[in-house]
């Protein structure tokens, strides 16, 4: 077995917490499994995860073993790229966005009036007041190319937004644009701006700041305001709600006026409602469809509680038939999984795959 060094970083409330990564062999296979847990409580340790060969029969053919070693480096790189670090050395913390809270959990916090806005379905993206580099959630940098066509220079403030193809499809469409610079679609990417990266300012001022820097400020054209409404009870809220989603958007998001701006943390100032739940799943295996749906790929997935269960990914059949094609990569990513309802075993029913992710994307 070998073991990564023991990782550290802190909780929103100071408290140190750990990670630690192992790869290994048993029974002829290879795996790797990963253990976190914070001062004061148990560890908790992850499913292993089974690694296969590469290429087989080919001159980049990578063995079982090969492969576990690069994917467990691959793991543990990540981890460091969210600002944990060995014990008692220094690491650089990138800047994170602020996340939100589900509405049904914190409802109660909210303080009216607040601002709505319709959520999203893109990736998140943060962009450097200078305009030359912008990041996604986990803080690694967007592919420069990719996103060269909506850099402006907004001075000292860090801009937050969704980076999407406009008339909002599928979200594996965006993954296309956005992953890889394509000269057909790339340039089409829209960047869709709802705040400013400032802890220090209250969100109306944020937002009037926001207002000017796009619309006075040279902004491209493919820059986009993302419409904000101030609501004054529940019933606006949930009214504003019904408007979004009747318009195709996936939610609503709800900000506090007064509340500065929690930079890599969730707060109860920034909360979501949606009438579907999305979840990140491990993706533990790749099956063939079956009758019409040979040749393309369903997803095997587990809970966090061990029960598996299949999902079919959204998208077109050739887009399926080439997740297929390449089944064994995609075996230790996350598969963000949209579904109303649980099952007694804790599944989701009639659950569909969004997109892929890998850890710290999401």
């Amino acid at each position: 077995m070998t073991e990564s060094p023991r990782l550290q970083s802190e909780t929103k409330g100071g408290k140190v917490k750990y990670w630690q990564a192992a790869v290994y062999a048993k029974d002829g296979s290879w795996f790797y499994s990963k253990t976190w847990w914070q001062e004061g409580s148990k560890r908790q340790t992850s499913t292993p995860v089974e690694v296969f060969g590469k290429n087989i029969g080919r001159a980049n053919e990578t063995s079982p073993e090969e492969q576990a070693r690069s994917e467990f480096d691959s793991i543990v790189q990540k981890q460091r790229d969210k600002g944990y670090s060995e014990d008692g050395s220094k690491a650089h913390i990138p800047t994170k966005p602020m996340l939100a809270h589900k509405y049904k959990d914190r409802k109660h916090t909210v303080e009216y009036p607040c601002f709505v806005q319709p959520k999203l379905d893109g990736y998140r993206m943060l962009k450097e007041g200078n305009g030359t580099a912008a990041y996604t959630r986990g803080g690694k940098p967007h592919v420069a190319e990719c996103v060269a066509h909506l850099m402006w220079d907004t001075g000292a403030f860090m801009t937050d937004g969704e980076l999407m193809l406009p008339h909002m499809p599928p979200l594996q469409e965006t993954s296309r644009a956005a992953k890889k610079f394509r000269p057909d679609v790339s340039p089409t990417l829209h960047y869709y701006v709802y705040d400013i990266v400032d802890p220090g300012v209250p969100f109306i001022a944020r937002h009037e700041l926001l207002c000017s820097l796009v619309l006075h400020g040279r902004a491209p054209g493919n820059v986009v305001l993302v419409d904000t409404i101030e609501v004054h009870d529940e019933t606006e809220l949930l009214g504003a709600h019904a408007q979004f989603t009747a318009r195709g958007y996936e939610g609503t998001i709800i900000r506090s006026g007064d509340a500065g701006y929690e930079i890599g943390h969730r707060s109860n100032s920034l909360l979501k409602l949606k009438d579907f739940t999305d979840v990140e799943f491990l993706v533990v295996d790749v099956e063939q469809g079956k009758g019409s749906f040979v040749g393309i790929a369903v997803f095997v997935c587990e809970t966090s509680g061990g029960y598996r269960f299949n999902v079919v990914p959204q998208g077109t059949m050739e887009y399926r038939a080439e997740l297929w094609r390449t089944r064994k990569g995609h075996i230790g990513k996350w598969l963000t999984v949209r579904y109303q309802a649980l099952t007694e075993d804790g599944a989701p029913q009639f659950p569909v795959g969004i997109t892929l992710r890998e850890e710290g994307e999401f």
